[in-house]
C-alpha cells in the first residue's frame, strides 16, 4: 500500500545517512526510509546546528507534532513522590532560542504540538523562547542564565572582544576576571584555540583576585587556558 504526502517533518527522521545528486536517505526511529532532498538541519552562524524551514509554512500550521521517548519522574530530596514528570523531546532538540521566536508550542498530556506563529519563509531558522518572554527583565535574564545557553555565553566569536572593550569602556574594572572568562568560553566554544587560551590566562590572573583560587570559575578557568580542547565548552557551539 502507497500514498502521496504532502510534506515530512524532518524532526522525526536521522541523516542524511547518504547521499546521491541531491537525493538523500533517511532513516526514522521506527525504522521507515526515506529518500528526499537534503535536511532542513543547518549551520546556523553563531549558534551551531539549527533547524530551517524546507518551504514557505503559515501561521498556525503544525511544524512539530511529538511524544516523548523518555519520561522520568521528578523528585527532590526527601520529598514524597507527586504528579511532576521530566520529558525529552528529540524533536525539539535542535531548535534555537530566541527573544522575538516564530513557534510557538502547547503540552497535550504527553504531547508536543509546535505552531508557526507567522509566517515563516523558507530558509528562515525556526526558533523558539526558551523563557517567558512576559515575565520581568531580571526573571529573565536569571533564566537565561541557568540555561546551556546562558547570557553570559556571547553567540559570535568577535563580540569576545566586544564584551571585553565594552568591560573597559564601562570602567568595570574590578569585574575584568568575568568580562575575560566569559570571552574566553566564548572562543572555545567556536573552537578558537589560540584566542581562548590567551582570553583565559588574563582571566586567571585576574579572577585570583575577585574569587580566590579555589573558586570554580577560577579552577575551570585554569583548565582553559592550559588546554582548551579538554574543555566543556571546547566546540560547544558547532557540535550541538
Amino acid at each position: 500500500m502507497h500514498g502521496w504526502i504532502d510534506s515530512v517533518q524532518f524532526w522525526q527522521w536521522q541523516g542524511p545517512m547518504d547521499c546521491l545528486n541531491g537525493a538523500c536517505l533517511y532513516l526514522s526511529r521506527r525504522g521507515t526510509a526515506l529518500i528526499t532532498s537534503e535536511n532542513v538541519a543547518n549551520l546556523i552562524p553563531g549558534k551551531g546546528v539549527g533547524l530551517v524551514a524546507g518551504r514557505t509554512i503559515r501561521e498556525g500550521e503544525v511544524v512539530v507534532l511529538s511524544e516523548p521517548p523518555t519520561v522520568v519522574v521528578r523528585l527532590a530530596a526527601h520529598v514524597q513522590l507527586e504528579n511532576k514528570y521530566i520529558a525529552n523531546y528529540l524533536d525539539m532538540a535542535r531548535v534555537n532560542h530566541d527573544c522575538r521566536p516564530n513557534i510557538v508550542y502547547r503540552y497535550d498530556n504527553m504531547h508536543l504540538t509546535a505552531f508557526a506563529a507567522r509566517d515563516i519563509t523558507a530558509g528562515e531558522e525556526f526558533s523558539v523562547s526558551y523563557i517567558e518572554e512576559l515575565k520581568p527583565r531580571a526573571e529573565r535574564l536569571s533564566r537565561l542564565q541557568k540555561l546551556e545557553n546562558r547570557i553570559e555565553t556571547v553567540v559570535m566569536p568577535e563580540t569576545g572582544e566586544q564584551l571585553v572593550a565594552l568591560y573597559a569602556q564601562e570602567r568595570l574594572h574590578a569585574f575584568k576576571g568575568s568580562a575575560y572568562r566569559r570571552a574566553a568560553l566564548n572562543f572555545a566554544m567556536f573552537g578558537l584555540e589560540e584566542e581562548a587560551r590567551d582570553y583565559a590566562r588574563i582571566a586567571v590572573e585576574a579572577l585570583m583576585r575577585e574569587l580566590g583560587p579555589e573558586s570554580n570559575s577560577t579552577i575551570s578557568t585554569k583548565l582553559l587556558a592550559s588546554s582548551p580542547r579538554d574543555h566543556w565548552a571546547w566546540r560547544w557551539r558547532l557540535l550541538r
